[in-house]
């Protein structure tokens, strides 16, 4: 195991078998420990760390210990290092020699031989606890020095000077900015009489009124009031003090800070003093500060409390501030404060908060408890943040520059617990915060900047900031920051927004650096912040995508319903005419491959539809097992014979609602990607499961699914390719290879039967294309109707309404309907439909577009089967815009035969 120097013991016992015996019971006990062999090897690694030193007598006796006694005299003063010796006759009380030992050697320990390894254990461990203490005083004397230098960086980024004034003699001791802010040099003298006359007569009364009431006790000295500069020009300065320290002479004096306001007064006079204004830029400033006591009660005033939720002072006492949280976030939000109340622990948490103007906002908290130097809990300061639109960072920084300046204010009689408040609030920004030296060296950083790279403090402190695990994945960000810092330190701010790669992921920044000067001007340090802006750059993108898809969905459903009308009265004339010119050989082929064309235009009206998810689906439960296994001598044939085929049913439940047609088509444009996707052969697997919605990863109604999917192990996709691979008419292969449409009506289908689609693939290993499916119970099973190649003829006489708006569709349905002997009546509108209705006419059947301006086909059939209750319905559609319809349904184009059957059923 590694040794640890700081707490190892060090074994001085040249002679005998005392070192080796000894290793042996520190080995037991689970204690570091090393032997030496002379004083000086001894000195040598006591300035190396060591624990304890254990040392036998006769060591001492002859050996030089002026070296030894020196370097213990010279350990720092939280040190004292344990040294335990082992004597043949005892302590002082026996050994007079002890004594000469003890005086050169300090906090030592005599150990009578022959003894117990327990008691030298004990003696041991009683040691290293001891020495232990001594790292601990250590660690707290390093944590005050840190937090002297960092109020000193403070004061000076708030640009405050400082003075005392004896209240007996008005003597005034005024810093370097001090006397800037009343436009002395630091080498010119600066005297209580100075001050006075520096100040504007008109405000001399309030200013001799508030010293008046504060020598008086009764308050602080705090007054704000313009001077006049030995240039003659006019500037304002903010002045605060306290009455509670003795002077050398005995006497009172009064110390506090300053600060130039005048540019604050400047902005104030440009605005004319708007109160509107101001009440805007507060209500800009989302994060809201408040503090609990140490048993996690609200007390006191807290005014940014009462302004976010309207609760009077009584109200949001103790407890009472969870009557403004949302009633579902009330109970969790308390039990999981009380929870780091008892563990005094880091508090994190989310909830809805109601404000005063009414509504809901939601909040993220962070509260840190701080402690007294004995370790007691003295109160949490804690944080609201609204995260409603994404401004957690940038108002926790403005919380955290306003509470530094109060800090500042009482940093002179509070020393440390000021030091505790700006680290808390420093602590609580969900922005990425780094402090910096003029090098570009790390000195601080938060929480916040820490968590999210997976480091320690240890592990930046010291470090360029370009050198940092923050940009140890992305060498040229890094580049940039450096560059950026020569003009940074001239007083240029810099900021940027940059991909940074993070031990998890690609993350976006808003990054920023800019200067803090000193009040001598000097550069003092470097803020670095970042604010992680990833989720809106990604909303963003997502919300253009969206969009984009939407209207080309839009435009290409439009575009397939009109192609549907035409499609109908050319497939309807093409099959008529083909029944017509029996015997003549030539005419039939070309009636004929005009027919097939007109098939081919379906199938690609369809698959624009099924992108658009406007086609018409009659859904029901299906075992898609089943229908799988009864396509698959298809599929086989499909993909040819150097691919190898296997099917995997993965559930013995795999029945979904679905239109089995459609989804047998899915399969096949989905085996066919697969198949050329692997032009030298491969392995295909089909498979079926059943899943949960949690397990898609995305966003799906919450219930079971079956997962109907297709795995190869072709050619695969990259990144990119996957990002466009549902968009319509995008494809990767040759010209007159493939439409761009196969993948994207696979995808429209899926979301139309309330699914979805995912897609995994990795270049060069394949690709997995899975549709999700809603589960349904299996009815039993039902026989497929038959369509023959004849058309059905009317089996009496029969009324027909036939109601189309498009002409031609109207002529080849009409056609149609007469040819199998029907009486048919057209209408144009549905309003000229239902003003034959008026005047008495009464149809054995209503046959209606869906889609025709003025009254919809269902609007039609609804007026018309509240008329004529025994007239017949049939909706023709060529745009699925129905839902929970309850009439039959005819889809575009159709065939003669398909018509003829529809309404031969239906009569």
């Amino acid at each position: 195991m590694s040794l640890n120097y700081s707490e190892r013991a060090l074994i001085l016992a040249p002679t005998g078998r005392d070192a080796i015996i000894a290793e042996r019971m520190f080995e037991e006990a689970e204690l570091a420990a090393a032997s030496i062999n002379s004083v000086p090897q001894l000195v040598a690694q006591i300035e190396a760390g060591a624990g304890l030193v254990l040392v036998t007598e006769e060591a001492l006796h002859t050996a030089n210990l002026q070296q030894l006694s020196a370097a213990l005299a010279n350990q720092p003063a939280w040190s004292d290092l344990p040294i335990i010796v082992l004597t043949a006759r005892g302590g002082i009380e026996r050994n007079p020699q002890a004594g000469r030992l003890q005086e050169i050697l300090g906090n030592v320990s005599f150990l009578e031989r022959p003894f117990h390894p327990t008691t030298l254990i004990s003696m041991s461990r009683t040691a290293l606890r001891s020495r232990r203490r001594q790292y601990e005083a250590r660690a707290r004397i390093e944590t005050i020095r840190q937090g002297e230098q960092q109020l000193q960086v403070a004061l000076a980024a708030g640009n405050l000077g400082s003075w005392s004034l004896d209240v007996a003699t008005r003597e005034l001791t005024a810093s370097v900015q001090c006397k800037a802010h009343y436009g002395y040099q630091p080498n010119q003298p600066f005297t209580y009489q100075a001050l006075l006359a520096s100040i504007h007569r008109r405000d001399l009364p309030l200013v001799q009124r508030a010293l008046d009431e504060t020598l008086a006790g009764r308050c602080d000295y705090d007054v704000e009031y313009r001077c006049i500069w030995p240039g003659g020009s006019v500037h304002w300065v903010l002045v605060r003090g306290q009455l509670d320290q003795v002077s050398d002479s005995g006497g009172q004096r009064m110390v506090g800070v300053t600060l130039d306001i005048t540019k604050p007064k400047q902005a104030e006079a440009a605005l004319l003093r708007s109160e509107d204004r101001f009440r805007a830029a507060v209500d800009a400033v989302s994060g809201v500060l408040w503090t609990n006591d140490a048993e996690g009660r609200m007390f006191g005033e807290q005014p940014g409390w009462a302004a976010m939720t309207g609760q009077s002072f009584a109200e949001y006492q103790g407890f009472g501030w969870a009557a403004s949280v949302h009633p579902d976030d009330q109970q969790p939000t308390i039990d999981a404060w009380n929870e780091a109340v008892a563990a005094r622990r880091t508090f994190k948490f989310e909830h809805r908060v109601k404000q005063a103007s009414g509504g809901w906002r939601n909040y993220a908290i962070r509260a840190i408890p701080n402690f007294e130097a004995d370790g007691s809990l003295r109160e949490w300061v804690g944080v609201h943040t609204d995260i409603t639109e994404q401004r957690a960072a940038e108002n926790a920084l403005r919380g955290l520059a306003a509470t530094l300046e109060q800090r500042v204010d009482t940093a002179t009689a509070e020393l440390r617990a000021s030091e505790a408040r700006v680290r808390a609030l420093f602590e609580t920004s969900f922005q990425y915060l780094v402090q910096l030296r003029p090098d570009g060296a790390v000195i601080d950083a938060n929480e916040a900047a820490l968590t999210g790279m997976e480091a320690q403090l240890g592990d930046v402190v010291g470090l360029p900031l370009w050198d940092s695990p923050w940009f140890a994945r992305s060498p040229e960000v890094a580049g940039q920051l450096k560059a950026a810092l020569a003009s940074v330190v001239q007083g240029t701010d810099f900021r940027e927004t940059f991909d940074v790669e993070m031990p998890t992921e690609l993350r976006s920044f808003d990054f920023s650096l800019r200067p803090i000067y000193a009040k001598s001007g000097e550069l003092a340090a470097l803020v670095a912040e970042a604010l992680d802006v990833t989720e809106r750059k990604r909303a963003q993108e997502e919300l253009i995508q969206t969009q984009k898809m939407e209207t080309v969905g839009q435009l290409t459903g439009g575009v397939a319903h009109d192609f549907n009308n035409l499609l109908t009265p050319i497939v309807a004339s093409l099959d008529m005419l083909h029944r017509r010119v029996e015997g003549d050989e030539r005419a039939q082929k070309w009636a004929a491959a005009g027919l097939q064309s007109a098939d081919r235009a379906k199938t690609l009206v369809n698959r624009l539809l099924a992108f658009a998810r406007r086609q018409p689906l009659e859904t029901k439960p299906v075992d898609v097992a089943v229908l799988v296994q009864n396509i698959r001598d298809l599929i086989e044939r499909t993909i040819g014979p150097n691919i190898r085929f296997r099917f995997e049913a993965r559930t013995p439940l795999t029945g979904a609602m679905v239109d089995a047609n459609q989804l047998e088509l899915a399969l096949l444009n989905l085996c066919v990607n697969a198949r050329d996707a692997m032009p030298d052969g491969g392995a295909l697997t089909v498979f079926v499961d059943r899943r949960g919605a949690k397990f898609a990863g995305i966003e799906l109604a919450d219930q079971d699914y079956v997962v109907l999917g297709v795995q190869d192990t072709g050619s695969g996709m990259d990144a990119e390719t996957i990002g466009r691979a549902i968009e319509p008419f995008y494809t990767t292969k040759q010209l007159g290879k493939g439409t761009g449409l196969g993948l994207s009506m696979v995808h429209g289908l899926a979301g139309q039967l309330g699914g979805g689609l995912t897609i995994a693939s990795t270049v060069g290993r394949g690709t997995e294309i899975c549709m999700w499916l809603p589960a349904r119970a299996l009815d039993s099973p039902a026989e497929p109707a038959s369509i023959g190649n004849e058309l059905t003829k009317s089996a009496g006489a029969a009324d027909i309404l036939l109601v189309e708006d498009e002409d031609l569709v109207r002529f080849a349905a009409a056609a149609i309907l007469r040819e199998a002997g029907y009486r048919v009546t057209e209408a144009a509108s549905g309003e000229q439909a239902l003003g034959l209705i008026d005047q008495g006419y009464a149809p054995d059947l209503l046959v209606s577009d869906q889609l025709m301006p003025g009254i919809t086909g269902i609007q039609l059939a609804e007026q018309v089967s509240a008329r004529l209750p025994a007239t017949k319905v049939l909706i023709v559609t060529g745009y699925a815009d129905l839902t929970e319809i309850c009439f039959p349904l005819l889809s575009k184009p159709f065939t003669p035969v398909q018509l003829t059957q529809k309404v031969a059923g239906l009569l």
